[in-house]
């Protein structure tokens, strides 16, 4: 079947309905809701609680407790703008005891909180303690607030019209009100005959506070009866006697008085009557009477009190609580002083009994007349006009009554009731009293309604929403605070139901603003001026110059000198000496051996190559050779094979061609290789050494053999089998015999590497290899050192002393077999020469090393005879030996000399070392290095040296342009290096030509400079030195180096102050951001100019107001401490101030410009003060934000005058003074509130909200607070849940089961939050399950759990819906009838979003299930 669209609309009209089953319900009407509201066709999020403030008071003694009333006085002298609350809190000692209750007055805003109980009230503990009998009336125009709480006196408050000081707030006894003596008039008649003198007064008088007193045509006195009674008669101990059964005689004007038992009434007996006599008996309280009502209200201009009670301390004389009495007519701007109803000559003070049995609980005036409900009647007071009988009273229900009081209250000429049993309208006449709750609410409500606080329900019109708002306590309310309000729309008849948070009490009334950008910008005086306050003082800094620096120069050589000291004459040892010469060849150099075999030219034979008869084919070629050869045989048939014809005739030619093949192709011939040439045969070996062949023939078949002629044409080289790559070169042999004493043998052995053909090759072969060698190496164990000098191997015996000759053979070797030198072809000789044969003179030969200042050495082997001259002589020849020196001598003494210019910064140095002793007094120390001069290099660069100041620019100088140093030039300049301290200061003082911020003088080498203006700097002079070239090698000392703290000397100076100018600035919030509208200073004085604190703002004149056009005329008009301190100079003034009026011109006509802001001067040529106000209500809007002088971020002052600061020295701070200026009245606002957009200060007196006082405990701290009802969508910052349900509605109208498919929202709606914004949407949640039944629970949000009926069958389905970006949810629940539930929780139902929303309608889809 097709899908049915079911849809739901005109859904705001209904509200809920509680009371009747939901089943029997059009789906329209809702089943339960929370915090919704209906109207303008939707089901919308009511708006939540808004913070207006807290409620903290200090009392001299105890504290308060909770709020237990609230109520809003629209006092007229605070209209438009302003209002008061007041409320009632509870009064608790130190000890926690509650005492009393206080009332309290605070102003719209919070700001201020008044104490206005009277002090003496009951001994100073204020009101007496009650939770719920309090209310309030208006009077005198709502001039008067009275204020009642059912046990003290009504209280009034009578404000003085004009006044606006909550200050003079005075809260105290209703005038006239009690203290009267309660007159009881119980017989008032003419005497006639038939009348009996016996007065039965109807009740048993009290005689310890009344007293019975008879007036009329004879006023009476008591007289004891018969009985008598006991006490004094008619006294506060009188206990009348028993009424006598006849009638007492009375004599003359006297009474007597009686208890009739039979009555239990007391009864006077009357004397001297006559006819025509006028008899009045008034029951009298002996004392005037304390009065309190339960209700008091004011109607046209008298008061009404209804449920009185009279008292005699704590005696109630009188409970009269179905009674209203009525006040005296109050004089115009007053209230009533008279209340006294037995007081003669009043018009309308008076009491009436309108119930005997029933409370009074409430009065309303509706249409004229005063409706007074009691506990279950209604009754009509109207004010008739007739003097003698100004109001009546008349009966309107005796069915109908209040449950509480505040359970009444007016909207559309209509009074909303609650009664004891429902919620009813009356509109004046019985027969219009309809129910407005019955079969909806009323069963929901008397059920919840909590009895033990019942009476702390109140009602609130909710004018603006057309509501009328039942605040009460649920059963779930544990002090009585109302957590509930059950909320009926008068317009469509419908109810809701929202949360209350810890309502103590609430009225309707105006709240402060949230804010709109409001300015008045006030400013009145004189500005502040920019004069000195401290003349200040010059900061003086010297600069002293620590060192020289050195010219530049052309350089000179380093010269360095070696002494030589004095010592004995020495003679070393003498050292064997021998060369070795090496020639010839180090081999190998092998060669192959050749040999020549020829045949027999003539010599032929037939090939037989079949071997029919020769098996060789005809003829055998046989090879004889040595040991390597062997014989080998060549027959003609394997050398010629088929190459040749059988039976061809073959020449030796063919044959030797024949035999080379076969030798080479086969290898038949081991290590030969073999050519041909016509009839020889050359055989080559192909491996060195001497191979020779013997005895080779030629045998021929048939035929004789033929020898071969043999010749060796190359002797072979070598040792066959070894190859040339592994020949050997020859080995060479030393040895030498022992000398006892002196050395051990020699036996050492060299092989050469091969290719040495040649001494030189030979040589320097050789030489590593014998170094190698532990007794060559000139080590101190070795016996020689060996050099190569010429190619020739130089043999230095380590110690003086006659060694035993060297003897030289060679050989080779390979693979451990020895050869003659010459098997492998080479042949190498030696020569040994001894060129000097050792001596032994015990002291060794020295070795003297030299290093030049560079580094490198150079020596000297001292053998033989030396003198001083000698070593001194050898010095020098080593020196001379380097280019970069040349050496001179005298004696003792080597003088080495530089080859060219630059420094040398090292000596000379000279060391001996020996294998042994060194000679006697010949040692290290026997030289001394010295310089002569170091030497400088040819340097074109001096010192750079540069001076930095604390303010401005460095400058640098130097000294390249001076004449170079030339040491050796003998006169002056050339010959001076140093550059003074001095000079340096004058080049630097001549450089110096910035004095905008110092001047400077000189002084030898110290630089004075003086700053230009009077102030403290920050910092010091310094200077830094660039190294010049010319410093290498330089003597100069000392020399200049980087300052220091020692080098600058610092007298502080000491900044000139000023006074501070009055700045003036209006800054506006634009769209673009903050801007400045206007930005002026004003005041006059040296410090315009001169401030460095003062920076000149784009609206400033440079010279101010002054009209001066340059800087030196403008200074030259104020006092000047550098200038003369003449008269005329002191004369002048220290700056001047502005008066104000000028600033506010210019600000008025820079803002009035502005289109955007509207701005109202209090007067259009001299304002003192404009009020600006942005022109739009818009994100656009342009507002004040700041005023300057208001808020200063540099306060204003007045400098002192001339006179006043020159007596102080220079450097001293003279106090400034304040200015005149003024901007009291200056209030600033810029909170663009979107709920309350009217100013923070004010009231909006058309809008008019809900208003709680809420009072609890929070983890045990007490809170009391103010909130304003229907603003925002939270509760004072928590988010609340909002929530429609609708159970059991039929999915179709025969029950069948069906599947309800999908759920379309007709939703929109979310919270604009900021001026111009987009609304923010809300997150639904649309719960729904099916059920099967009429009266099962769906437990909508309850998760499930699989233990409800059919539980798994209807299962519970929660669905997100996001407004504005959904439009239906899929549901796919079946069953006969849906429960749905639409609320913004979370999934879990325990957190709430806090956006608007509202739903306008829905659409269910349903397919059919089936079932029935």
């Amino acid at each position: 079947m097709a899908d049915e669209i079911i849809s739901v609309t005109d859904v705001a009209s209904k509200g809920v309905v509680i009371d009747t089953p939901p089943v029997a319900l059009a789906p329209n009407i809702f089943t339960d809701v929370r915090n919704i509201r209906f109207k303008d066709g939707a089901v919308r999020k009511m708006e939540g609680e808004l913070l207006l403030n807290n409620v903290s008071v200090t009392l001299g003694s105890g504290t308060i407790g909770k709020i237990r009333y609230f109520a809003v006085w629209e006092n007229p002298n605070r209209q438009p703008f302003g209002c008061y609350y007041i409320f009632v809190t509870d009064y608790i000692s130190a000890a926690g005891v509650t005492l009393g209750q206080k009332v309290f007055i605070q102003d719209h805003t919070g700001s201020t909180i008044r104490d206005i109980t009277p002090a003496s009230l009951n001994s100073g503990n204020g009101f007496k303690f009650t939770t719920s009998g309090w209310q309030h009336t208006l009077f005198s125009g709502g001039f008067a607030f009275i204020i009642n709480n059912g046990l003290d006196k009504p209280h009034y408050i009578l404000d003085t019209a004009g006044n606006t000081n909550i200050n003079d707030i005075v809260l105290a006894e209703l005038p006239g009100w009690d203290s009267y003596n309660v007159e009881q008039q119980v017989f008032k008649d003419t005497y006639n005959a038939s009348s009996t003198t016996v007065f039965d007064l109807g009740q048993k008088v009290d005689f310890t506070v009344n007293s019975i007193v008879v007036t009329g045509t004879n006023t009476k006195a008591a007289q004891a009866g018969t009985p008598a009674g006991t006490g004094t008669v008619n006294g506060t101990n009188f206990v009348p006697g028993a009424l006598p059964g006849t009638i007492p005689t009375v004599s003359g004007n006297h009474f007597q008085i009686y208890t009739d038992a039979s009555t239990n009434t007391t009864v006077i007996v009357l004397g001297n009557l006559s006819v025509s006599d006028e008899v009045q008996i008034t029951v009298q309280s002996r004392n005037p009477v304390a009065v309190t009502c339960g209700i008091i209200q004011s109607f046209g201009n008298l008061l009404v009190a209804g449920d009185l009670t009279e008292k005699d301390g704590s005696t109630i004389i009188r409970r009269l609580s179905g009674v209203v009495r009525t006040s005296d007519v109050a004089v115009p701007g007053s209230v009533p002083n008279n209340w006294n109803p037995f007081a003669a000559g009043v018009s309308t003070a008076d009491e009436f009994t309108l119930s005997e049995t029933n409370v009074i609980k409430d009065m309303k005036s509706l249409q004229s007349n005063m409706y007074i409900y009691s506990t279950d009647s209604i009754h009509a007071m109207r004010l008739t006009g007739n003097t003698n009988a100004p109001v009546s009273f008349s009966p309107v229900t005796d069915e109908y009554g209040l449950l509480t009081g505040g359970g009444v209250i007016e909207y559309d000429g209509k009074h909303f009731i609650i009664g004891g049993n429902d919620i009813y309208v009356f509109a004046g006449n019985p027969g219009d009293i309809q129910s407005l709750a019955d079969g909806r609410i009323r069963d929901y409500f008397f059920n919840n309604l909590n009895p033990i606080y019942e009476q702390q329900l109140f009602t609130l019109l909710n004018h603006h929403e057309n509501e009328i708002w039942v605040c009460y306590p649920t059963l779930a309310s544990l002090a009585g605070e109302c957590d509930e309000a059950i909320i009926w729309n008068y317009r469509d008849n419908a109810w809701t139901i929202r949360d209350l948070d810890s309502v103590t009490a609430g009225d309707v009334g105006p709240i402060k603003g949230g804010g709109i950008p409001t300015a008045t910008l006030a400013l009145t005086g004189n500005s502040g001026n920019a004069g000195y306050t401290n003349r200040g003082k010059k900061e003086v800094q010297a600069v002293t110059i620590n060192g020289g620096t050195p010219k530049k120069t052309i350089g000179t050589k380093a010269i360095k000198t070696v002494a030589v000291g004095t010592f004995s004459n020495f003679t070393t040892d003498t050292l064997e000496r021998i060369d070795l010469t090496l020639t010839g060849d180090s081999g190998p150099n092998t060669v192959t051996a050749r040999s020549t075999l020829t045949f027999n030219s003539s010599s032929t034979f037939t090939y037989d190559r079949d071997k029919t008869t020769y098996l060789d084919g005809g003829a055998s070629v046989i090879i004889t050779g040595d040991s390597s050869i062997g014989t080998v045989n060549f027959p003609a048939s394997a050398v010629l094979g088929t190459n040749q014809a059988d039976g061809a005739t073959i020449t030796m030619t063919i044959l030797v061609a024949a035999v080379r093949d076969y030798i080479n192709n086969n290898n038949a011939l081991a290590d030969w290789t073999a050519t041909a040439s016509t009839n020889v045969l050359t055989l080559t070996s192909d491996v060195p050494g001497p191979r020779a062949f013997s005895t080779s023939s030629l045998a021929i078949g048939g035929g004789a053999t033929t020898n071969l002629v043999i010749a060796s044409t190359r002797t072979g080289v070598g040792v066959y089998g070894i190859t040339a790559q592994q020949s050997p070169a020859i080995s060479m042999r030393i040895q030498a015999p022992a000398v006892g004493g002196l050395h051990d043998a020699i036996d050492e052995t060299i092989t050469f590497s091969t290719g040495k053909n040649s001494q030189a090759l030979l040589a320097a072969d050789a030489l590593p290899l014998l170094q190698a060698k532990t007794v060559f190496n000139g080590g101190s164990s070795s016996i020689y050192s060996v050099t190569n000098v010429g190619n020739v191997l130089k043999f230095v015996s380590r110690l003086g002393g006659n060694h035993s000759a060297l003897t030289i053979t060679f050989k080779t070797a390979y693979s451990g077999t020895d050869y003659t030198e010459t098997t492998f072809g080479g042949n190498v000789s030696s020569t040994v020469n001894v060129t000097a044969t050792g001596v032994n003179r015990s002291i060794p030969p020295v070795t003297m090393t030299i290093t030049f200042p560079a580094g490198n050495t150079s020596f000297k082997y001292l053998e033989g005879t030396f003198s001083r001259a000698n070593i001194v002589t050898e010095l020098d020849t080593l020196v001379d030996a380097d280019n970069n020196w040349t050496g001179s001598t005298s004696t003792g003494l080597v003088t080495a000399t530089a080859s060219a210019v630059g420094v040398q910064s090292n000596n000379f140095g000279v060391a001996l070392t020996s294998i042994g002793s060194l000679p006697s007094g010949f040692t290290n120390g026997t030289f001394t290095s010295a310089q002569t001069r170091a030497g400088r290099a040819a340097h074109s660069t001096t010192d750079t040296i540069t001076l930095t100041p604390p303010l401005g620019n460095p400058i640098s100088v130097n000294f390249n342009s001076t004449t170079a140093f030339d040491p050796d030039s003998g006169s002056s300049p050339t010959n001076v290096e140093t550059i003074t301290a001095t000079e340096i200061a004058t080049a630097l003082e001549s450089a110096w030509t910035d004095t905008t911020h110092f001047t400077v003088t000189r002084n030898n080498a110290v630089l004075t400079f003086t700053s230009v203006l009077r102030t403290n700097v920050s910092g010091a002079f310094s200077y830094t030195v660039v190294q010049g070239a010319s410093r290498t090698g330089t003597l100069v000392s000392p020399l200049i180096a980087n300052s220091t703290g020692s080098n600058i000397s610092v007298t502080e100076g000491i900044t000139a102050v000023y006074a501070k100018m009055t700045r003036v600035t209006i800054t506006l919030q634009t769209l673009a951001g903050d801007s400045v509208i206007f930005d002026r200073h004003y005041g006059e004085g040296p410090g315009r100019l001169l401030d460095p604190t003062f920076t000149l703002l784009p609206g400033d004149s440079r010279y101010g107001d002054t009209g001066l056009t340059s800087d030196s005329a403008y200074l030259a008009a104020y006092y000047n401490p550098d200038a003369t301190q003449n008269s005329t100079e002191l004369a002048k003034p220290n700056g001047s101030v502005v008066n104000t009026l000028t600033a506010m011109q210019a600000a008025l006509a820079a803002i009035s410009s502005n289109q955007l802001l509207l701005v109202t001067p209090n007067n259009a040529s001299s304002p003192t003060s404009i009020q600006i106000s942005p022109s739009q209500f818009s994100s656009n809007a342009n507002y004040v934000k700041s005023f300057s002088p208001a808020t200063q971020a540099i306060n204003a002052s007045v400098a002192p005058t001339t006179t006043a600061l020159t007596a102080a020295a220079e450097g001293v701070l003279v106090a400034a003074g304040n200015p005149t200026q003024s901007t009291s009245g200056t209030t600033i606002s810029t909170n663009f509130d979107i709920l309350r957009p009217w100013s923070s200060s004010n009231i909006n007196p058309t809008k008019l909200y809900p208003i709680f006082a809420e009072s609890g405990f929070s983890s045990g701290t007490l809170f009391n607070r103010i909130r304003a009802g229907d603003l925002g969508y939270t509760f004072g910052g928590t988010n609340y849940i909002s929530y429609f349900e609708k159970q059991q509605m039929s999915i179709t109208p025969n029950f069948d089961t069906e599947n309800l498919s999908a759920l379309a929202l007709w939703a929109d709606g979310g919270s604009i939050e900021t001026v111009g914004g987009e609304p923010q949407r809300a997150t639904l949640r649309v719960r729904s399950r099916a059920t099967n039944y009429p009266g099962e629970k769906p437990f909508l949000t309850t998760a499930e759990d699989n233990t409800k009926t059919n539980a798994k069958r209807n299962k519970l389905v929660i669905n997100d819906f996001e407004i504005a970006s959904s439009y239906k949810v899929d549901l796919r629940v079946l069953g006969r009838f849906i429960n749905y539930r639409i609320d913004d929780a979370n999934a879990d139902n325990t957190v709430a979003n806090n956006k608007a929303w509202n739903i306008s309608g829905l659409q269910l889809t349903v397919s059919k299930g089936g079932i029935k």
